[in-house]
């Protein structure tokens, strides 16, 4: 007996292998939607801080609520990528060094172009402009921004490498994010400590100290998180890690001014406990915007204004502990939330018209997840 169960499940596990190598075949040859029933099929990026033995970042295809993994790569805590077709830009966050690396994804494959090191320590966000070719990067350690070009498939030399003032009574700096505004005239970088957005000009992938507005000043204890703006109004977001609130910001598109117009909170008035904003989206529509509460371990859901303020509608349960990173399908139809400390990546149905987060559709086990993208 204990020879033939022994027997069924070793052709169990050489079914599953089997299939999965069949699958990634197809998925090569882009015929696989022919046995999916019409189903969209999807590809997404996942990745976190690396563990011994396992993948850092992986690529799966996504069809009828199931996840077959298709790319592996073992690099140093990937924690943080951007997408720029074909192109896959990431970063090692590493204390007292700073390394990216470029990726083409072509035809389903993955392939490695080129890696930078330069000064700096703790990289935590990269964006790319393909107006100006040039990738943008903050490092959290040591409080620097920067910037690179992007030409033939190679980063040319780093253009910008630029220490954001620290605060006088510690002397210590920590940037954040660099993100620029929805016509890439600007650039905002966050200050996480100093509670301070700064503001720069682009000019021949040269980042300037923007003399019109330096900079946008929020109270102590806030802790500017991330920044984006929405790709039709002249509205700018901030999420802040400490206060747990969204700053909505008017931008005046000529000069690059922000002024704030409005100041809510993600958790609910009821809640004392400890939580720590993370990132949030706009639904591919512009109508609606979800944030990721860790801690409280919930997402908020809020609908766009006509003058990009915020109104509340819902919360929902993030299927895990400590949402680090969310991020949805282009068609609305799904939303991705990487939870860190339950190790795990739960994907929910979104319905597209609403934002409204219905039931979760699969999970899957990754350690120590911390970005989510469809590519």
């Amino acid at each position: 007996i204990i020879y033939y169960v022994f027997n069924f499940l070793n052709n169990l596990v050489y079914l599953k292998n089997s299939f999965s190598l069949v699958y990634k075949l197809f998925y090569t040859m882009n015929i696989t939607h022919y046995f999916l029933g019409g189903y969209q099929m999807y590809s997404f990026l996942l990745s976190g801080y690396s563990v011994t033995d396992a993948p850092s970042l992986q690529i799966f295809s996504f069809a009828h609520n199931n996840l077959i993994p298709i790319s592996d790569l073992h690099t140093v805590n990937p924690s943080f990528a951007c997408y720029s077709a074909p192109f896959i830009f990431t970063l090692s966050e590493q204390e007292h060094q700073a390394q990216i690396q470029m990726y083409k994804w072509h035809h389903n494959q993955l392939s490695f172009l080129d890696e930078v090191h330069f000064n700096g320590g703790g990289l935590c966000h990269l964006s790319y402009s393909l107006k100006h070719h040039t990738l943008f990067g903050a490092c959290y350690q040591t409080g620097h921004i920067f910037s690179i070009g992007v030409l033939n498939e190679k980063f040319a030399p780093l253009k910008n490498l630029i220490a954001l003032p620290a605060l006088l009574q510690d002397d210590l700096s920590r940037a954040h994010c660099a993100q620029m505004d929805a016509h890439e005239t600007f650039l905002y970088a966050t200050n996480i400590h100093t509670d301070t957005i700064y503001c720069y000009q682009v000019r021949n992938d040269m980042l300037i100290p923007n003399v019109n507005f330096p900079s946008l000043q929020l109270t102590s204890g806030n802790g500017p998180r991330h920044i984006l703006f929405h790709p039709t109004l002249p509205i700018g977001y901030v999420i802040t890690e400490y206060s747990n609130k969204i700053f909505v910001l008017q931008q005046n598109s000529s000069t690059g001014t922000l002024q704030i117009i409005q100041e809510i909170s993600t958790l609910p008035t009821s809640y004392y406990g400890k939580s720590y904003c993370s990132n949030f989206i706009i639904t591919p529509n512009h109508k609606y915007l979800l944030a990721a509460n860790r801690g409280h371990n919930s997402l908020t859901h809020f609908e766009i204004q006509p003058d990009g303020s915020l109104k509340y509608l819902d919360r929902y349960p993030c299927g895990g502990i400590w949402p680090r990173h969310i991020n949805c399908t282009h068609d609305g139809a799904f939303l991705m939330v990487c939870n860190q400390y339950s190790n795990d990546l739960c994907i929910f149905k979104m319905d597209a018209t609403t934002g409204v987060v219905n039931e979760q559709v699969t999970q899957i086990s990754f350690p120590n997840p911390s970005f989510i993208l469809e590519i």
